[in-house]
Order: C-alpha cells, then structure tokens, then sequence
C-alpha cells in the first residue's frame, strides 16, 4: 500500500492551472476524481493524468483553520513515512 495521485487541469483567464492530489492506494483513481467534483473550488478541473507514488515527508508543520485542527508534526512525518509499509496502523 502506497500513495496515488491524479493531476487536474482547469484554465482559468488565460492561465492553466494544474491541481495534484495524493491519496492513499486503497482509495482508487475513479472513485477520488468523481469526487472530487464536488469539491467547492474544483468546478471544471478534469483529470489530465493519474498514477502511484513514493511520497517521503521531510517534515509536518501548521494547522488548518477550517478543522481547527494543528500538526502533530514529528507524529505525522511518521505516520506518513511509514504508511507504505504499516498501512496507518499504528
């Protein structure tokens, strides 16, 4: 178990604007895409490419406003680093 991504691609005055986003494998590629239409801010990106990656995160670091939410920095460069291998299971 690892990490997939997809690429979209939406042009935005004249401008082209390319969006990645990663998830982990045991989501699929049809399933994020799909859902991610209905994500506020995505209207009219489309997929333009899809696959896997190896993702190492170097450090975490800050907080979301809109969950209230901060890094458990140290916590989360584990998590994320060792997913591949320890599927999130801690």
């Amino acid at each position: 178990m690892g990490f997939n991504y997809i690429i979209f691609k939406k042009e935005i005055g004249g401008v082209v604007r390319e969006l990645p986003v990663i998830y982990p494998d045991m989501l699929s590629h049809s399933d994020v895409a799909e859902s991610m239409s209905v994500v506020p801010g995505m209207k009219g990106f489309t997929p333009v490419s899809a696959g896997q990656l190896q993702l190492v995160a170097e450090s975490c670091s800050g907080q979301s406003r809109t969950l209230n939410l901060s890094s458990r920095e140290d916590d989360d460069q584990r998590l994320i680093n060792a997913f591949p291998y320890a599927h999130g299971i801690r």
